[in-house]
């Protein structure tokens, strides 16, 4: 295949976000044989730029209007993206854009009906309820979870291919806009297979810090509404009554300013300041340290559409060799079929799963040293890469 111009407009600033995202990995190694561009978010609210990343690109950008609320960046850089993306479409001649946001998605949809560019949308995120979860109003909740909808239909009708990474958003999409099959793929997420390899469980302990003999629990990733917290809360107040020095770490990023405060006020509720420690996002390099130390990772997400995906979470877990604990997902069945995943419906069960998998621990060593070479051969960001390669051949033949 000949090397393309592509356009990447992402969901946030790919190189100055706590978490290197699907983009992020794409774009890396897109970049190996392509000319890759990517359109900045100067001024972002969820930036980090003291980890700011590379990923081999050509960045387009923009002077940025500066505001803390997510939701008004965009609008208010709206003129700014628009005359960079112009700007740029002039002076290249771009083959393809990859897009995964919302108005700035949709600038680039209309500069591409203008230039004649094919347009992929990666649907990596149900973006309606990632919005919303932006407001504390239920109210302006809803409302914005509608708008938002509407506004992903049209940019994606406009869009001449979807990708998804999962069977329920591809199910989804294809009945909301009426797609036919050959109009959308489903590649699922992989993961960094050099940063997330087993470490034995102490030297992971010493590395961030934690009592050896402590009952670790582990929760990492996005501290939103779409995460059963109180769950959390219960599951720690139950097991410190059987197992003595047990804690739970909590890490990770809110899209959301009052979160902190709500899960502090749950914590305060069930009387664990001794046995939760909440983190903040740490550097990407230090999360197999994190989750090497854990006796097991929970992911206790709630059943809303947003987490019918392939949890880099779970992934990750796995490849270091760590048991895993998640709500009753069916489409995480679909993918880690055979896989050391327990899945719960209730407190009662994620309570008593939980203690077993404590309980039977080193018992179950094999297993999880079996599952983390699995997990190697099924999924990586270099499959995902050749994936999403097969679907550029066919739209820019």
């Amino acid at each position: 295949m000949r090397s393309l111009n592509i356009l990447i407009v992402p969901p946030h600033d790919l190189l100055t976000h706590p978490t290197p995202s699907r983009l992020y990995h794409m774009g890396k190694m897109l970049s190996r044989t392509h000319n890759v561009f990517l359109l900045r978010y100067p001024g972002h609210p969820l930036a980090d730029p003291r980890h700011e990343r590379t990923m081999g690109c050509t960045s387009v950008t923009f002077t940025p209007v500066t505001t803390k609320n997510l939701g008004m960046y965009y609008l208010l850089n709206a003129p700014g993206i628009y005359a960079a993306l112009s700007h740029l479409m002039k002076k290249v001649g771009i083959d393809l854009i990859i897009h995964a946001n919302i108005v700035p998605s949709y600038i680039a949809l209309k500069l591409a009906e203008t230039h004649g560019i094919p347009v992929i949308c990666d649907y990596h995120d149900h973006l309606p309820e990632s919005v919303a979860s932006y407001y504390t109003n239920p109210l302006v909740s809803r409302i914005a979870h509608a708008l938002v909808f509407d506004l992903v239909k049209r940019n994606i009708r406009m869009s001449d291919h979807v990708i998804t990474n999962s069977r329920t958003l591809r199910n989804t999409i294809r009945s909301a806009v009426a797609l036919d099959d050959e109009e959308i793929s489903v590649i699922p997420n992989g993961f960094d297979v050099d940063l997330f390899n087993p470490m034995p469980r102490e030297e992971a302990r010493k590395a961030i810090g934690v009592q050896a003999s402590s009952h670790l629990l582990l929760y990492y990733g996005s501290i939103d509404v779409w995460v059963d917290f109180e769950a959390l809360m219960k599951l720690v107040n139950r097991i410190r009554g059987v197992y003595d020095r047990t804690l739970l770490m909590i890490v990770g990023l809110s899209h959301n300013s009052s979160m902190r405060a709500d899960l502090d006020r749950l914590v305060g509720k069930y009387r664990l300041r001794e046995n939760v420690l909440l983190l903040p996002p740490q550097p990407h390099e230090k999360v197999p340290e994190f989750v090497n130390a854990a006796d097991i990772v929970i992911a206790p997400y709630k059943n809303v559409l947003k987490n019918y995906v392939v949890p880099l979470k779970i992934l990750e877990s796995l490849a270091c060799g760590r048991p895993v604990i998640t709500a009753n997902i069916s489409e995480y069945k679909t993918w880690f079929e055979g896989m050391p995943v327990v899945y719960y419906d209730t407190q009662e069960e994620l309570e008593r799963e939980t203690i077993e998998l404590i309980r039977s621990y080193e018992a179950r060593k094999p297993e999880l040293v079996r599952a983390s070479q699995e997990i190697r051969d099924r999924f990586s960001w270099e499959k995902t890469a050749m994936q999403y390669e097969e679907v550029l051949k066919g739209l820019c033949k």
